[in-house]
């Protein structure tokens, strides 16, 4: 197929996904992850589906408290631990490092470790299998998420780049405190115990900066409100079955790659779904070459963005994948820029996790977004510019794959 058919192909189902946003947020529109939206949307994909591949439906334990219940945890202790240190250093350093161990484990590593802690219920994959018409060699699964997250409350009133800067700060504070707690117990000796004066007292007084910022944390996110997650990422979801409505407009059928299409849930509560699906499938896909391509959010207005890198930036992505988008996006004149680094993660790092080569396509400026996880993440967000070279894109780059 040329890149004209492509691209016409893609622009004659521009408003298939995009009404299909539209329907689904204006139906669904509280999908937090074991919640009956979610449940709902899950069951509508898998209907529509069914009519492109072979469907299937996984269910899965998630607790949707898992992703953001540390922060609680982490800034109650780091306030705690402000106010130990004018006291007790022993004890001030010891609540820091309770109140650092949740925020590692849970935050940076999207661990299931506490999961347990948090009130569970029951979320779902939805798995489409297309087959190909030759012998299999290779397998791309294409994923996206059907929940969506709290509104986030600081973004919501000041926008992402001050969400961004609670979040930056409020690290460098329990640095800072951390090292006073360390200078005036070598100072003092045995567990630091005496009233902080002098300098100490100063410095300590200086330290409060910080604490408005750990506040700010407790308050960040609204659990009583859900954004409609129309780019993030329903987005993501249509545009995946756009893709397969592609496929069949421009009767492509390829020869030796097998097209996985999975539709996470619980993405948003710690990437649960994908987490969910690896453990299921741990041998299921080692009999072909199988490379993974996350579509998240590629909704919001801009160009395109290719995240190489995973999991707060601990993870390497697919470097042989991201260089036949490269390629794909000069062939096809798409602006598609590499991110290697992003705050955050995706499903791309589940499944980076799990042993596959990952990437992720975006529109999205990442955290900092002003829209993603606010009341303005609705279904008028959702660019036709994005989504036709969204479409266009992937559409060249399965068919590029299945050529190699």
């Amino acid at each position: 197929m040329s890149v004209t058919d492509r691209s016409e192909i893609s622009a004659a189902n521009v408003e298939f996904v995009r009404e299909g946003v539209r329907e689904t947020a204006e139906a669904f529109p509280a999908r937090i992850a074991t919640s009956e939206d979610e449940k709902l949307a899950a069951e509508c994909f898998a209907e529509k589906l069914s009519q492109r591949a072979e469907v299937s439906t996984e269910e899965f334990v998630a607790a949707p408290d898992a992703a953001n219940g540390w922060i609680y945890v982490s800034a109650t202790l780091a306030v705690l631990a402000f106010a130990a240190y004018f006291f007790v250093s022993f004890v001030s350093v010891v609540l820091l490092l309770l109140a650092v161990v949740p925020a590692v484990v849970q935050g940076v590593m999207c661990s299931r470790a506490f999961d347990k802690m948090y009130k569970d219920g029951t979320s779902r994959n939805v798995i489409a299998v297309r087959g190909c018409s030759g012998e299999r060699k290779r397998r791309i699964i294409l994923t996206a998420h059907v929940d969506s997250a709290p509104v986030n409350r600081l973004k919501t009133v000041f926008g992402g780049k001050i969400a961004v800067a609670v979040y930056a700060v409020s690290p460098v504070g329990l640095v800072y405190l951390f090292a006073l707690n360390v200078a005036r117990w070598a100072y003092l000796g045995s567990l630091g115990t005496g009233l902080a004066n002098g300098a100490y007292l100063i410095a300590g007084i200086v330290g409060i900066v910080f604490v408005p910022f750990w506040i700010a944390c407790m308050f960040m996110i609204n659990k009583s409100k859900v954004s409609a997650g129309a780019c993030d990422d329903l987005s993501g979801c249509w545009v995946l079955l756009g893709l397969l409505k592609s496929l069949d407009d421009g009767g492509v059928v390829l020869k030796n790659t097998e097209i996985t299409v999975v539709l996470t849930g619980a993405e948003e509560c710690g990437l649960r779904g994908a987490k969910a699906w690896c453990d299921a499938h741990k041998t299921d896909y080692s009999a072909a070459e199988t490379s993974v391509i996350a579509v998240d959010n590629v909704g919001e207005k801009g160009g395109l963005v290719l995240e190489t890198a995973h999991l707060n930036g601990l993870l390497k992505g697919d470097a042989k994948l991201a260089e036949t988008f490269a390629q794909v996006a000069r062939n096809t004149g798409i602006a598609c820029k590499e991110r290697r680094f992003s705050a955050g993660a995706t499903d791309a790092a589940a499944f980076a996790q799990a042993g596959y080569g990952a990437v992720c396509l975006t529109s999205s400026s990442g955290f900092a977004t002003d829209r993603s996880h606010t009341p303005d993440d609705n279904a008028d967000a959702v660019d036709a510019g994005v989504v036709a070279d969204s479409l266009t894109l992937l559409l060249s780059v399965l068919e590029k794959l299945d050529e190699e």
